[in-house]
């Protein structure tokens, strides 16, 4: 799991919710890490350079 950072408080104060609401993690069957869209993509860039670039290329071309 992400350690809280600046960027998951700039993303709960920019959309108007809690730490919790943004990234939040369930134990057991089922259970996992669910976060905000714009913390996966912070967390692609943080895994790998490379995983970041292709994402940043998909995105692009969707827009």
């Amino acid at each position: 799991m992400m350690r809280r950072g600046a960027h998951m408080d700039h993303v709960a104060i920019s959309h108007n919710l809690t730490v919790g609401q943004v990234m939040t993690t369930k134990r057991g069957k089922g259970g996992g890490t669910y976060a905000h869209w714009q913390i996966g993509l912070a967390y692609a860039k943080y895994l790998s350079p490379e995983f970041h670039m292709w994402r940043n290329t998909a995105v692009r071309e969707v827009l």
